[in-house]
């Protein structure tokens, strides 16, 4: 079990850099600090805000303090703390916060589900300072004497617990690259230029849980030396050695001094394309290719990202391949600062824009999402004039639509009239998540009965690492898409990756549309599209199939053609 966490403040020595992710992880933790004391509210929300506003911006913070740049949500208060920092590297809530919270709170809050108000009562009443403990207590059945607790919210704790704990030394595929890349950084200054880094493994085939960082180098003896050498490991490294299609290539193992786990595959020369697929692939199929290497016979060996050896069948020669057809040409489901996003209107456009892409769809939170600031009537028409203004100065196409909640009875947030006026609606569940499996399909399938609906978003809800989707009865819930001629999300957002690349088959089988969409709740955001193309690379799904691979003219005729059947 992880070390008991300290707040920062409480570790005996300050802040050495003055970088503006620091400043944001100190206002994500001032916030979190004045949940777990009780704060209001509002107080709260406003330093997530923030924290989420100067996260999103280019600006120098000197700028915002000096109020040469405005930033929305971030008002005098903020303002405060921000100068703070500039001067001393601290916000000054901060430590003096985190000086009240007793031991052991953050750590128990790192369970899933378990809020403040319970990991206090927790700590108070039995003691508790670790999540080592707390698992033990719910064995014990000692939380059931707690008011407010009992038989079902304790079994949920533990169920989260060892969840948690399955966990433990996995990644979300931004995650590893993200990794992956700092670890190829300090390899290369001992490979020199001349040398080849490779991303391989679970990494090389974009796989969207990763439990181990594999890289392939090439280098001459005294250079590998040097480069293993300047990692800092836990322990000893294991060493393997590998001989595929008669390829020599010696790999080490072992875990970093973070823990992760890293497996490095070392050659003085480069071996040939089939080689490289197999270090793409697990250690099974590893197996399976030398055992029958004529496998490979039929493909092309120039495609190193081998997503397809997650799957249990081959992709057919139209199946998505974005080296080959390119990315998407636009992009829906973006979110603003007229709901729960840290970017205005006209920065996400033009953050688009410079992206490359021939159009965007905005479309906020609807209002029943009040958490999000989900859009009222009066302001839908006040988003509407804005996009009509904002069109006349840039070249890229905006889309305006919602994302309508998915209510509990299968029925779409706004009446009829509000609906009719979007370009695009995103139907997506926000709550009411542990439905049975006949109810949430029933939910489904007349939501996507709805002649407004355009698209599904992030179909099952689920969150990596996190929470676990819904179930469904996918047979039914694609037929009714395809009856209604309603897209499938791709959602983008690493988080998510939902809906989830294996049950390409099964679209494919139903030739249901998709479309990849980043979930962009910032400019930075709208960068996760691609974690959506690799997915869809993933799934095999045949490019004919993907809805933004369109051009814009052929989009517009499309969303124009939708809107016109339902005139009729």
């Amino acid at each position: 079990m992880a070390k008991e966490k300290k707040p920062p403040g409480q570790e005996g020595h300050p802040v050495s850099t003055f970088k503006k992710e620091d400043l944001v992880t100190q206002l994500d933790e001032v916030a979190q600090y004045m949940e777990i004391l009780g704060e209001n509210d509002f107080k709260v929300r406003a330093y997530r805000k923030g924290a989420d506003a100067l996260r999103a911006t280019e600006s120098a913070l000197e700028d915002v303090v000096s109020g040469a740049v405005k930033i929305a949500g971030v008002g005098e208060g903020l303002k405060g703390a921000v100068a703070e920092f500039l001067a001393t590297g601290e916000v000054a809530a901060r430590a003096e916060m985190a000086g009240k919270i007793p031991a052991g709170v953050l750590e128990l809050m790192e369970v899933p589900g378990l809020g403040p108000k319970k990991a206090m009562l927790i700590q108070k009443e039995l003691g508790i300072t670790s999540v080592g403990e707390l698992e033990y207590a719910c064995r014990e059945n000692r939380l059931v004497t707690l008011k407010g607790f009992g038989q079902s919210i304790q079994e949920k704790i533990l169920s989260s617990i060892v969840e948690m704990n399955n966990n433990l030394g996995k990644y979300r595929l931004d995650e590893a690259l993200t990794r992956c890349a700092e670890l190829e950084t300090q390899l290369r200054k001992h490979l020199g230029k001349t040398a080849e880094i490779l991303r391989v493994g679970a990494v090389g085939r974009h796989a969207e849980i990763v439990e181990s960082l594999e890289v392939y180098f090439t280098g001459t003896l005294d250079q590998v030396a040097a480069a293993v050498g300047s990692l800092e490991w836990q322990d000893g490294l294991e060493e393997r050695r590998a001989t595929p299609f008669k390829t020599e290539i010696a790999g080490l193992t072992g875990r970093l001094r973070d823990g992760t786990k890293v497996t490095l595959w070392v050659s003085e020369e480069r071996p040939d394309q089939r080689t490289l697929l197999w270090l793409c692939a697990d250690d099974a199929v590893r197996e399976g290719l030398e055992a029958t290497p004529t496998d490979f016979d039929g493909y092309e060996y120039s495609w190193l990202e081998t997503e397809w050896f997650d799957s249990e069948r081959k992709p057919n020669a139209d199946a998505y391949r974005r080296a080959r057809d390119g990315g998407v040409k636009g992009i829906f489901h973006c979110h603003t600062d007229f709901s729960d996003g840290t970017a205005t209107l006209e920065q996400m456009v033009k953050g688009a824009e410079a992206r490359g892409y021939q159009y965007i769809g905005i479309s906020d939170h609807s209002q029943s999402a009040f958490y999000a600031q989900g859009l009222k009537p009066d302001r839908i028409l006040q988003q509407h004039k804005m996009i009509e203004a904002l069109q006349k100065k840039v070249k890229i196409r905006i889309f305006h639509g919602i994302e309508s909640d998915i209510l509990q009875d299968g029925a779409l947030d706004y009446d009829v009239e509000v609906l009719a006026a979007f370009d695009f609606i995103v139907g997506s569940i926000h709550s009411r998540f542990k439905m049975d499996e006949p109810s949430m399909t029933s939910r489904i399938v007349r939501a996507l009965g709805n002649p407004h609906i355009t698209m599904w978003g992030h179909p099952t809800g689920r969150l990596l690492l996190g929470r676990k989707g819904y179930e469904l009865d996918w047979d039914e819930v694609l037929e009714a898409a395809v009856a209604n001629n309603v897209a499938i999300e791709f959602n983008a957002n690493p988080h998510r990756l939902d809906v989830d690349w294996r049950l390409g088959a099964q679209l494919e089988a139903h030739k249901v549309r998709v479309c990849i969409n980043p979930d962009a709740h910032s400019v930075e955001g709208l960068a996760d599209t691609i974690y959506g193309e690799y997915m869809a690379e993933k799934a095999m799904i045949p490019s004919g199939q993907i809805l933004n691979l369109m051009s814009v003219t052929q989009m517009e005729k499309y969303l124009w053609e939708r809107k016109e059947r339902l005139r009729h």
